[in-house]
């Protein structure tokens, strides 16, 4: 899926679990390990979109305001 995908910002993939090392506070539960970060790395939306409606609403509408693509949209949670 994302070999496909050709973004305009980058995109990381910790394929070697040096991020998970690195910080073993981090909680074991795997929805948890994926985080969309804004330009100054500050976590804006945490949850897998690829495992959660309401996450995956939640990271399209903060990535079409970052972007200034959307309007500001009223959460539906």
């Amino acid at each position: 899926m994302v070999k496909n995908y050709k973004p305009k910002m980058p995109i990381y993939m910790d394929t070697a679990g040096v991020f998970r090392r690195t910080n073993p506070q981090l909680p074991s539960n795997p929805m948890l390990h994926t985080f969309l970060l804004d330009e100054n790395n500050e976590v804006l939306v945490v949850g897998n979109p690829l495992e959660n409606e309401k996450i995956d609403r939640m990271f399209w509408r903060t990535v079409k305001e970052k972007l200034g693509t959307g309007q500001k949209e009223k959460a539906n949670d």
